[in-house]
């Protein structure tokens, strides 16, 4: 959590006036900003592997992890056809941070979320991690905030830059 608060300092100084400001960063030429901008997201983004990591060795998970840095393990195989873009992807899922607090859940009524595989406005670690799957399966996802709700969380109920687990079974497939 120090390091969102350390960005949003910094943030808040590089925003700053100009005029005779003591503000160390107000002169700063943009490129080298941006330059100090991205180490602050490369190690915000370290920082993550790291939680993620000993958030999996708590747990005992084997699990997956992608080039985009999501994780994830498919623990029940269904038998129905595999999914791909354009596809609508109606999904069960329980939504939780590292810590274990659940933030949404839609297994406990029953209903079914419906989206368009790479099309939607859902979490892009979702578009990639239902593309792994088939009709039936169900799935253990861990999204890197770039991947999830990213800066901002989802200002109610994930904090900004939380990586998530998301435990999904993707019910159906339809066009």
């Amino acid at each position: 959590m120090r390091h969102l608060y350390l960005f949003c300092f910094i943030l808040l100084l590089a925003c700053g006036s100009t005029e005779k400001s003591n503000n160390p960063y107000a002169n700063m030429p943009t490129r080298q900003l941006r330059a100090y901008l991205d180490t602050v997201n490369r190690s915000i983004s370290k920082i993550q592997e790291m939680e993620m990591m000993a958030w999996q060795h708590r747990k005992g998970y084997k699990m997956i992890e992608s080039g985009t840095g999501l994780r994830y393990q498919i623990y029940h195989r269904g038998n129905g056809d595999s999914a791909s873009c354009d596809q609508v992807a109606h999904v069960r899922y329980a939504l939780r941070l590292l810590d274990g607090k659940e933030c949404y859940n839609n297994k406990k009524t029953g209903d079914v979320m419906a989206f368009v595989i790479c099309m939607d406005f859902v979490e892009t670690g979702l578009h990639e991690g239902v593309r792994y799957m088939r009709e039936g399966d169900k799935i253990r996802m861990v999204m890197p905030s770039v991947l999830a709700h990213g800066l901002l969380g989802d200002r109610n109920c994930i904090p900004p830059h939380s990586p998530i687990v998301l435990d999904l079974e993707l019910v159906k497939l339809s066009r």
